[in-house]
């Protein structure tokens, strides 16, 4: 029982890194904090716009 949830562990925690690899192999974490960072700014205010509608 512990192998299996050790194999488990082991292949789910490297498919999270190798797509974490693939998808952000040709940026820099600087650019996507810079990135996230500017996107947080018009969702929040998306957000605030729309609570009061829903």
């Amino acid at each position: 029982m512990i192998l299996s949830s050790l194999f488990y562990y082991l292949l789910f925690s490297s498919l999270f890194y190798l797509s974490y690899r693939v998808l952000c192999s040709g940026s820099s974490f600087h650019r996507i904090n810079r990135i996230l960072l500017l996107s947080s700014i018009p969702l929040a205010l998306l957000i605030a716009i729309a609570a009061p509608i829903v």
